[in-house]
């Protein structure tokens, strides 16, 4: 017992005790709310990467390399800068044999904002794919999927022939009325599962400042860091 508690009634110094646990609660809400406030894709991935395997991380970092190599390769010869034409057939195959290998990464699921919620964070992870991983880890481990239908789009204007590609790419508007963006079909199905409306990124940024200025001091449940970890 302090020397202040001995000179107060006991319901002096519960009330004290109460006050001084409301003070921490609200210190702690406030704390929350401001780490989620500044939650960032780049901070969720560093935070995932550092509690997995460090071996697996260095396994897809390493294979991240390789496909950057891949995409810059098809920059080169889309932009007409192949050293000759068996370079271009070459990337050509390379690119069927990746694609039949990894798939795709569909890097439009940021669109979704998948740091920011649980829900669609284990979807995503479920799927097993490139475009899991890039969710968890932020790696590029395939192809990019709207790089691969602009390769395609390039081939068609080179050699007309149907692509399914093209078919997997469609458009979705804000009701702003800005530009409507390209995003996977699979995106597209996301927002309309999820029931969330397509927002532009200058909508979005309104938004997200109005909910700051509006609820300081919500607060919001952790991520789920390191749930999903292979």
């Amino acid at each position: 017992m302090t020397e202040q508690e001995g000179i107060l009634t006991p319901e002096q110094v519960e009330r004290i005790k109460a006050r001084e646990r409301k003070r921490k609660q609200r210190a702690n809400e406030k704390s929350a709310a401001a780490s989620a406030q500044a939650e960032t894709p780049e901070s969720f991935w560093k935070r995932n990467r550092e509690v997995s395997n460090q071996t697996r991380i260095a396994e897809l970092k390493e294979r991240e390399a390789y496909v950057f190599a891949l995409l810059s390769d098809i920059r080169t010869v889309m932009e007409g800068r192949s050293p000759d034409e068996q370079f271009a057939a070459d990337v050509e195959e390379e690119i069927k044999a990746d694609v039949a290998e990894h798939g795709i990464c569909q890097m439009e699921v940021y669109l979704l904002e998948f740091w920011k919620r649980p829900d669609t964070f284990a979807m995503l992870c479920q799927r097993g794919d490139a475009t899991s991983i890039f969710t968890r880890y932020g790696l590029v481990t395939a192809i990019l999927g709207h790089r691969l239908a602009e390769w395609e789009k390039w081939l068609q204007s080179r050699n007309p022939k149907p692509s399914p590609l093209l078919n997997f790419y469609t458009s979705l508007q804000c009701k702003c009325g800005a530009w409507p963006v390209s995003v996977s079909q699979s995106i597209a199905d996301g927002y309309r599962e999820l029931g969330i409306p397509f927002q532009c990124a200058a909508c979005h940024r309104r938004e997200k400042e109005s909910r700051a200025l509006a609820s300081p001091n919500v607060r919001r449940e952790a991520l789920p860091y390191g749930n999903f970890i292979e």
